[in-house]
């Protein structure tokens, strides 16, 4: 039996949901919740092994539930089911963490066949996303191309004020206060402006900055 939390904020999609689910042989719903700062409990008491999530939850967003997750290594995949088709959500999703992503408006069918391939260790998108993603593989490739200096321009205003607060020594924790958002955004921020940049390491992150004006003080280098 595979055993699925539901996490959606409107009440008749989430009994709608319940119905469908169970009415597949082998599907099992274990709980469901209508907020995200619920989920991590639920998750530890129910184990379960998929989670159908909502993006657009009241207390905290999906996004943030899928970072939580993230950073607990929790073993349940997440299969988001969205009625947003744009690419910044689909991309934002998978990149922290989502199995599959399938639009509401492709029914049952779609979702049960999203959580077919993701216990089979598949990802899995409605049919009409997958364009988004192979374009943003191209786009990534092409950043290759590109010189160190003008990869800075791909940068987003929060990467930006994350890589100056890491390259001048915050801590994670200390970036998180300083700009009012959780440890796992900082993280996550930090994690694709490295993607970006092609950085590796803390030492590179500094000496990138120095190189380009944003530190104005060489780092120094130990042996």
């Amino acid at each position: 039996m595979v055993s699925i939390l539901i996490v959606e904020d409107h009440q008749i999609m989430r009994e709608g949901l319940r119905s469908l689910l169970e009415s597949v042989p082998d599907f099992v719903v274990c709980g469901e919740t209508s907020r995200g700062s619920e989920v991590i409990p639920l998750v530890e008491q129910l184990q379960p092994d998929i989670i159908v999530l909502d993006l657009g939850l009241p207390d905290i967003g999906g996004i943030e539930v899928l970072r939580q997750l993230e950073s607990r290594a929790s073993t349940a995949r997440t299969v988001v089911l969205s009625m947003h088709a744009d690419s910044e959500n689909v991309l934002e999703a998978l990149q922290n963490g989502a199995w599959a992503y399938v639009l509401k408006d492709y029914g049952v069918t779609e979702l049960t066949r999203a959580v077919r391939e993701v216990m089979q260790g598949h990802h899995y998108l409605s049919p009409v996303l997958s364009d988004y993603v192979i374009l943003s593989v191209v786009k990534q490739k092409d950043m290759m191309k590109i010189t160190p200096g003008e990869r800075s321009a791909f940068l987003t205003p929060r990467e930006w004020e994350v890589l100056k607060l890491a390259a001048a020594g915050h801590e994670t924790q200390e970036i998180a206060a300083l700009l009012s958002v959780s440890a796992s955004t900082v993280k996550t921020h930090r994690s694709n402006l490295m993607q970006k940049l092609n950085l590796h390491s803390q030492a590179a992150l500094t000496r990138y900055a120095f190189d380009h004006g944003i530190l104005n003080i060489r780092p120094e280098h130990h042996n």
